[in-house]
């Protein structure tokens, strides 16, 4: 049970977080949320959906706003109890300075768990819904998607609009690929999209006053022309938008993703134990050629075979060690981890930090909070580079921020006993 003392600390340092927790929430979500919202609208989108993306994208500002809220809340709430002297009243009574740090690490371990919460559960909920309601958006506004007299690259395709009307395209124009990998040119007088609910993740265009060309691949002037009264081209959601997002490693709950992690682990193990099987087989069988008497001609060609076998083997592993797709997701599980945990090391160094500066007036103490926000976030960057594309350890490069920021309030707290 905490004393009547700890528990007045307790109110202040939430009181300051409270205050804190809105103002980052605010900035994240004024750049990353109202931003595209406006985007949205600004196609005449219906609002209630546009409030609905913008309520399943707050668990992502949760988890981030939490462990930089930590921070300047205990900044604010110890520089005002410093600055008021009422620590230095504690202090005269024989309560050390240390001991107020006890309810703020209680407050500190509940905003870890609602941070990680917020990323591990409400995020991958928040990321489905968002999915479905963005294919409704894109069902009844077309033009948020292929507006009027735009060009939008697909992955296998480019679209040419003309004028965006009601939920159709009046004059389109598409360059793609067909099942034989031959270019073609599709033309439409208009085309309204549609949704199949047997076909959840893909969108149609039903297309009238079709007609086409597709060039022979092989023969620059030959041709082939087609004609049809409608046609259905479908658009995979995925390839849709990069503002819609699919359900990858970030969004995804930790246990679903270290389950994901170990079977790929185990398909990696298979798959360079048969690579490395493979290669010692077509070694083996060099040598033994190479010692066997046969015609030299023949031998020869049987060799040299062989060698390019092997070359091609070796290509296949070394492009396999260098997929980076298992270091991706295990730099995400581990950041699901190690922002939360930024709560707790953050108190640890806001707590001498608000003391030391209290001199310097609470301006410099806001100051100073925002310094080490951004220094945290530019470090957590690094650390990702660190993991993504240098290879370290994500179980130590991800950590590596949170462990710098606790031994420094570590440090600091034991020269102010000293």
């Amino acid at each position: 049970m905490m004393t009547r003392l700890e528990r007045y600390v307790f109110r202040e340092v939430l009181l300051a977080f409270s205050i804190s927790f809105l103002f980052f929430f605010l900035v994240f979500f004024l750049n990353q949320i109202l931003l595209m919202g406006e985007e949205i609208l600004s196609k005449k989108a219906p609002l209630q959906d546009v409030l609905l993306l913008m309520v399943f994208s707050v668990p992502a500002v949760l988890a981030l706003a939490a462990p930089f809220a930590s921070l300047l809340g205990v900044l604010l709430a110890v520089g005002r109890l410093s600055g008021e002297r009422e620590i230095l009243a504690a202090q005269a009574c024989g309560v050390p300075p240390l001991r107020l740090l006890f309810p703020a690490l209680v407050l500190g371990v509940i905003f870890s768990l609602g941070s990680f919460l917020a990323n591990d559960v409400l995020l991958p909920i928040g990321s489905l819904n968002f999915g479905k309601v963005y294919r409704q958006v894109l069902l009844s506004t077309p033009a948020l998607e292929l507006g009027s007299y735009t060009v939008k690259a697909y992955k296998n395709a480019l679209i040419v609009t003309g004028k965006v009307e009601g939920r159709g395209v009046n004059g389109l124009l598409i360059l793609d690929k067909d099942a034989s990998d031959n270019s073609r040119l599709i033309a439409a007088r208009r085309a309204d999209l549609v949704a199949d609910p047997h076909k959840p993740g893909v969108l149609t265009l039903q297309m009238k006053g079709v007609e086409g060309i597709i060039p022979d691949a092989h023969k620059t002037t030959s041709f082939q022309t087609f004609q049809a009264d409608t046609l259905d081209y479908n658009i995979i959601l995925q390839e849709v938008t990069g503002s819609m997002p699919t359900i990858g490693p970030r969004e995804m709950s930790s246990v679903d993703l270290a389950a994901q992690i170990r079977q790929r682990e185990n398909q990696e193990r298979q798959t360079k134990s048969a690579q490395r099987a493979e290669i010692k087989r077509l070694q083996t069988r060099l040598s033994l050629e190479f010692w066997q008497q046969h015609h030299p001609q023949d031998q020869d060609l049987q060799i040299q075979s062989l060698w390019t076998s092997i070359q091609a083997e070796k290509q296949r592993f070394k492009a396999h060690e260098q997929d980076k797709t298992l270091q991706s997701w295990k730099t995400e599980l581990y950041q699901k981890f190690s922002i939360p945990i930024a709560c707790i090391c953050f108190i640890f160094l806001a707590f001498p930090l608000a003391l030391q500066q209290l001199r310097k007036g609470i301006t410099a103490v806001l100051g100073l909070g925002l310094f080490v926000a951004v220094l945290y976030w530019a470090s957590l960057l690094g650390a990702r580079y660190l993991s993504l594309e240098l290879g370290v350890w994500p179980e130590l490069a991800l950590f590596l921020p949170d462990v710098f920021i606790l031994l420094a309030g570590v440090f600091m707290m034991a020269r102010m006993r000293s």
